[in-house]
């Protein structure tokens, strides 16, 4: 048999296995068979690339279609961080649409160009103008080969984004536009001084590796063991990850997931920090809490240009959500450096794998007030079991904050017994329900004693007569949501202690409503 027949046949036997693998994944979970949509869970995946561009200093998306695509994302993604929106439109009309709306785009990025100033422009595409079938790659690349060389009216970061409306939800948006950023960055190298140069075409040497760091004696392992959970094992480093020389540089790359709150990154950044690292945080939404100064156009007080270029020579990079899992594989095709998924940061077994990794990456043992916040947590999850036994809870959230919130539920003893998630996505299968199913907010039907959703389940709460915990994208319904930490032992201890107080109010009610004496 000839070697080209053997892979000939390989080829055609690993494309039979991922087709089998899709259908087998496809089958584990539940659809409706109703196209209709009522009350949808899923959003555009526009609106996810727009979120992600928000921390990322000087952008401006823009979304290439009709005005009202804009106009709803806008409302949506003011009404949950409450603050002003970097996001604008090339607001297309019929007779755009029939003529070829390539002119229309190009004069609407001059514009903003011109007038604004920006870093990064992101063109996001739509439904509309991915149906018509204009070339929108072809433009784009026009005007970045004016402005990325710096013309007469600025010199700005042209990007295309495509984010079609039929084509995956929030979290494919995000991360598609989290890949574009990465794919067009332009990283600095590691020089023979252990300075940062920058590399010119972005495509990086593979980095020099030399002897393994020696594990701190109470660095993950040391940790594990002191608290009865896995951690990471100095060896799993060994070979694989930065070196001494590499680690001078005290900086590790934090590619935030869209489940994180803005107070969330902040957290993250003190919990890098408390280790004795920098933290380069992509992309950073922690000025979406309020701290902003003055008004801008463009989204402020995210990652800068430096940060980004600085990426390359960071000793490791933190992926938190599976959702950032593609963008950190293409990070490091492109720089070298090694990355670890981490699904989620609520919970306690996931709060010890963050203290492990980050005491692994740093040779330190953990700071005592995490020891002291993990303490506390356990001793509330002691206090709150008690509540939330027997409970039966139902979840309709994207699939990582699914995947986290199923988690740490499970460590309180509660099965989910309905997850809705808006799309088949890779983290579906990591949701820990009893019933996984892919639709809407009008197909949950059941009985519960709570529903954990965006402020869009309020109306299928009271249907189902069950409270509401808001969680997720949009939270509008209650203030103070892009303000609260809800990762980390500190995090995970405020979310059990609410939930806990909503199911005590519900036990309260329903033993009034079936006794009224």
């Amino acid at each position: 048999v000839r070697s080209s027949e053997l892979g000939g046949r390989s080829s055609e036997y690993k494309k039979k296995e991922k087709r089998a693998n899709k259908e087998a994944l496809n089958s584990a979970f539940r659809t409706p068979h109703s196209e209709l949509k009522i009350n949808p869970l899923k959003h555009s995946s526009a609106i996810g690339a727009a979120m992600a561009l928000q921390g990322i200093e000087g952008a401006l998306p823009i979304i290439h279609g009709a005005q009202g695509c804009t106009f709803l994302g806008k409302v949506l993604l003011t009404k949950h961080f409450r603050e002003p929106i970097a996001l604008a439109s090339t607001r297309l009309f019929a007779e755009d649409v029939v003529m070829g709306s390539e002119e229309k785009l190009a004069k609407t990025v001059e514009g903003f160009v011109e007038k604004n100033h920006p870093a990064v422009i992101g063109v996001l595409t739509s439904g509309l103008t991915e149906i018509k079938g204009d070339d929108v790659a072809a433009t784009v690349r026009r005007l970045a080969a004016a402005y990325n060389a710096g013309c007469e009216m600025g010199n700005a970061q042209v990007l295309h984004i495509p984010t079609p409306d039929f084509e995956g939800g929030l979290e494919t948006g995000y991360a598609r536009a989290v890949e574009t950023v990465i794919m067009s960055a332009q990283f600095g190298v590691l020089s023979s001084e252990c300075g940062v140069r920058s590399a010119e075409c972005g495509d990086l040497h593979p980095r020099l590796r030399e002897e393994p760091r020696v594990s701190h004696p109470m660095s993950s392992s040391a940790y594990a063991r002191e608290w009865g959970v896995q951690g990471v094992r100095s060896s799993e480093w060994k070979n694989t990850h930065a070196n001494d020389s590499l680690c001078e540089l005290k900086s590790i790359n934090i590619l935030a997931g869209p489940h994180l709150t803005p107070a969330d990154c902040t957290e993250v950044r003190e919990m890098v920090e408390d280790f004795g690292l920098n933290a380069v945080i992509l992309p950073d939404l922690s000025s979406l809490d309020g701290s902003r100064k003055g008004m801008s156009l463009l989204a402020t007080g995210g990652t800068t240009r430096e940060e980004l270029a600085r990426m390359g020579a960071s000793c490791h990079t933190l992926a938190l959500g599976i959702t950032m899992g593609p963008a950190a594989k293409l990070l490091k095709q492109r720089t070298g450096v090694e990355y670890e998924v981490i699904e989620g940061l609520a919970g306690l077994a996931a709060a010890d794998r963050l203290m492990g990794v980050l005491s692994a990456i740093s040779c330190k043992p953990v700071p005592g007030k995490y020891e002291r916040q993990r303490r506390i947590l356990v001793d509330g999850m002691r206090d709150d079991h008690a509540f939330y036994g027997n409970k039966r809870i139902c979840i309709a959230l994207e699939s990582d904050l699914a995947v986290q919130t199923s988690k740490w539920l499970a460590e309180m003893g509660v099965r989910v017994e309905l997850a809705v998630i808006p799309g088949l996505t890779e983290a579906a299968g990591r949701i820990q329900a009893r019933d996984v199913t892919i639709g809407d907010l009008f197909s949950i039907h059941g009985e519960f004693d709570l529903l954990i959703a965006n402020s869009h389940g309020e109306s299928t709460a009271k249907r189902l007569g069950v409270p509401l915990h808001e969680i997720g994208f949009p939270v509008y319904k209650s203030f103070g949501y892009t303000s609260k930490v809800t990762i980390g032992y500190r995090g995970t201890l405020a979310t059990i202690h609410e939930v806990a107080n909503l199911l005590i109010k519900r036990h309260t009610l329903k033993h009034i409503l079936e006794d009224p004496k």
